[in-house]
């Protein structure tokens, strides 16, 4: 099935939808593919981004032995080295995290120093630098969605990134 350009399927009992485009992935959830994926998808396709509007059928029930609920783990990935020199210092990354991700996402989250790597087409060298990586636990919504991106667009503008990695993963969780 096609869906505003996007290469669809149903991924099981026919309520959730998998829809493929520009090497991403939506999960889009209707009951009769109208509605909510006709309507949102194609804008997916058209920004090239990868999101998780409902849950996989497969979740239904499995959070109840944990007694939890539904949730997306979302890991947001910040390069801290600045392209021309320099680096996002400590006093900079907490006054993004103050001013840009808890304002958004005040009931918590989970931020992890590492290094990152990624080979560069244009250079065709292996890069490696500090990074952070943010993880937070979210009812999977479209809102959510929103305020994901406003962080990753902030964050590329203050600190000239060219990117923000972002990874979306279905699960149950209990706090």
């Amino acid at each position: 099935m096609r869906l505003g350009g996007a290469h669809c399927r149903t991924a099981g009992e026919g309520t959730s939808y998998v829809c493929h485009f520009l090497q991403m992935h939506s999960v889009c959830r209707s009951d009769s593919f109208d509605g909510l994926a006709m309507n949102f998808c194609p804008r997916l396709a058209a920004i090239g981004a990868f999101a998780v509007l409902a849950p996989l059928p497969a979740l239904a029930g499995a959070c109840d032995w944990i007694e939890g609920a539904e949730r997306a783990t979302v890991q947001l990935f910040f390069g801290r080295s600045i392209p021309g020199g320099g680096t996002v210092t400590e006093s900079e990354w907490q006054d993004f995290l103050v001013t840009s991700v808890t304002p958004r996402f005040p009931d918590g989250f989970t931020a992890l120093d590492g290094h990152g790597q990624w080979f560069e087409q244009k250079s065709h060298q292996v890069i490696t630098e500090v990074s952070t990586v943010v993880e937070i636990v979210t009812p999977p919504t479209a809102e959510a969605y929103k305020k994901f991106q406003a962080i990753r667009t902030e964050y590329m503008k203050r600190f000239h990134q060219e990117a923000v990695g972002l990874v979306v993963s279905n699960g149950c969780a209990s706090f």
